[in-house]
């Protein structure tokens, strides 16, 4: 209990809300949630460009093979719900990828929140730890 109190007083202090992650076996598993995304916010999403993941996150970036359409992908960890979200081109398409299995209201209440660290991270064209 004592653990978490440090945690979440970092977390409000420094405004770290996301981790990047290349645990790989954390990442299997995980499929295309954007379906869970509103409209507006997949939209948004739709504009995204890989290079623009490389410029703000270039050490977390796990290249895949192009197999089927696929490409990079970079993987983050929600530090307050300890879920991990993550970003993926298919067909130089922008996708957001989890785990899906325990969809809630408060998983799908993150997928927005997630996308706008990524925009607002290429906007201040910086990512801090």
């Amino acid at each position: 209990m004592k653990r978490e109190h440090k945690l979440e007083g970092l977390l409000s202090r420094f405004r770290i809300a996301y981790m990047p992650t290349e645990i790989a076996h954390c990442l299997n598993g995980t499929s295309n949630v954007s379906h869970l995304l509103p409209e507006n916010v997949r939209d948004k999403l739709h504009t995204l460009v890989e290079e623009d993941m490389r410029k703000i996150f270039p050490s977390n970036e796990i290249p895949k093979e192009e197999e089927k359409g696929y490409s990079s992908e970079w993987y983050f960890r929600d530090l307050k719900s300890m879920r991990y979200f993550g970003i993926g081109f298919r067909f130089n398409q922008a996708r957001v990828r989890s785990h899906e299995e325990e969809v809630t209201p408060e998983f799908i209440a993150m997928l927005p929140e997630f996308v706008e660290f990524i925009f607002q991270s290429i906007a201040n064209n910086t990512y801090r730890v």
